[in-house]
């Protein structure tokens, strides 16, 4: 676990909750296919397994909410806290999209309306 992309990740995730229609998006820098994006109080994310989600979404925290087999996945309910949302996406980032703890992940912040821009 890298500390310093967690406190990055952490730091934008406050960002999306003084935001009432924001949205953090996380890339890895060198794969932009792979990503991940919190807002409204939910995850979207790039899914490229043909595997169901169930298990992994158990382990990370958050209620299945969508997913498309090598597609995408989609979690409401995660954790309301910015450190344990990072932790979250840290998680993804390395067991999911197979980025190194030390991946270097772009980070930004758009506004969206409703969970429209999170599918």
């Amino acid at each position: 676990m890298n500390s310093d992309r967690i406190a990055h990740i952490a730091q934008r995730v406050r960002h999306v909750g003084d935001e009432p229609d924001g949205c953090a998006s996380f890339q890895l820098a060198s794969e932009p296919e792979k990503w991940v994006q919190y807002g409204d109080g939910k995850i979207n994310a790039a899914y490229p397994l043909s595997k169901h989600p169930a298990a992994l979404v158990a382990t990370l925290g958050g209620r299945l909410e969508a997913w498309e087999s090598g597609c995408f996945v989609t979690v409401a309910d995660v954790p309301n806290d910015a450190v344990l949302i990072a932790r979250w996406v840290d998680t993804y980032l390395r067991w999911v999209l197979q980025s190194g703890a030390d991946a270097p992940v772009t980070l930004r912040l758009s506004r969206f309306k409703g969970a429209a821009a999170l599918a």
